[in-house]
């Protein structure tokens, strides 16, 4: 799924590419060590602070409000969270976006849009497989993002 993650971010943000050009003009290249660290930090670091504390917190919150007929969580509930703690993933990338060009509407969306796949992904995946789950996706979305994408990217630029 991680994979799958990784490669539909890539495709969803070839338009953005042609709205804000800027972007890829202005990213400079990482070195591989980087990129791996950087692929374990939103593996480990992302999921444990948006799946397991976030999603889990809205989670509780729409399960105080309302619970199915055997006392759990309702779906609607669960679907909810996981699509909140994925905007907020999305927006949270933005300080870092900001530190490479001005914050647009259109880039705005293009970081809640691009994040929030993966964050519905690595949600749905905490919510049905685990925390493990969405770890080990998030981190194979980030391979294919910090790593491969740009060294297939270099064979074209």
């Amino acid at each position: 799924m991680g994979i799958i993650a990784g490669i539909l971010i890539v495709l969803i943000g070839i338009p953005f590419n042609k709205f804000i050009p800027e972007l890829l003009s202005l990213q400079a290249p990482v070195t591989f060590w980087k990129a791996l660290l950087a692929s374990f930090y939103g593996g480990i670091a992302e999921e444990i602070l948006l799946r397991l504390f976030l999603v889990s917190l809205f989670v509780w919150i729409t399960f105080k409000i309302k619970k199915d007929k055997d006392g759990r969580p309702t779906v609607f509930g669960i679907w909810l969270s996981i699509i909140l703690a994925a905007v907020f993933f999305g927006l949270g990338h933005l300080p870092a976006t900001a530190q490479i060009t001005n914050l647009t509407g259109i880039v705005i969306v293009r970081a809640v849009v691009l994040n929030g796949v993966g964050g519905i992904i690595f949600g749905w995946l905490y919510w049905k497989k685990g925390l493990e789950s969405a770890i080990i996706a998030h981190f194979s979305a980030d391979i294919i993002l910090h790593i491969i994408t740009p060294f297939v990217a270099s064979f074209f630029s």
